[in-house]
């Protein structure tokens, strides 16, 4: 299990080529869309920093690396969520954050997690995160799960999303990896 956030610089440069890989995978599911929300994750910012080439797309966000990134960017319109600081994480939570994020509807929302089961669903390892993430989901049409294959096999304290939330899950591996044989069924694996 594990025990607590770690540094977003520390998590920035771990399993990189998976997250860099994710991403890839994830800028088609952004094009055409006019709003969406990114969560704080190191695995999602990867995804910020690929978003280009995009007409009135609206962007909300709770991690200051992926508004940092995007908030110059054109054909983007882009929020911050506020909040409390979560320095580690290098996000906002908390009730302004959740707040900002129930102002909004998305077409869909974009989440990584600090661990993936096929009964728990996703977990994290601060509430504000996950708090953050089912207010994300709420607001979204649609949820993009991207957790890394390491994210497989690891449980954290607090559940976030359970499985049945999800639409579509995306991680390094090919679809047809018999890592995700426990993943299949209502979910699309990319």
């Amino acid at each position: 299990m594990l025990v607590g956030p770690d540094d977003f610089r520390r998590r920035q440069g771990r399993n990189l080529g998976a997250k860099r890989k994710i991403a890839e995978k994830l800028v088609p599911l952004v094009k055409g869309l006019s709003a969406v929300g990114l969560d704080a994750s190191s695995t999602i910012y990867q995804l910020a920093c690929e978003i280009r080439d995009v007409e009135n797309l609206t962007v909300l966000t709770n991690g200051l690396a992926a508004f940092d990134t995007l908030q110059f960017r054109p054909g983007l319109r882009v929020y911050l969520t506020g909040g409390e600081l979560e320095e580690r994480t290098n996000s906002l939570t908390g009730p302004l954050a959740t707040a900002a994020i129930s102002s909004f509807v998305l077409d869909a929302c974009f989440v990584s997690t600090s661990s993936l089961d096929p009964m728990i669903g996703s977990s994290e390892l601060t509430m504000g995160e996950v708090e953050v993430k089912r207010a994300m989901a709420t607001a979204a049409r649609r949820v993009v799960l991207a957790a890394d294959s390491s994210k497989l096999t690891s449980k954290a304290m607090a559940r976030s999303l359970p499985m049945d939330r999800v639409d579509v899950l995306v991680t390094e591996l090919d679809p047809d990896d018999n890592r995700l044989d426990p993943f299949r069924g209502s979910l699309e694996l990319l």
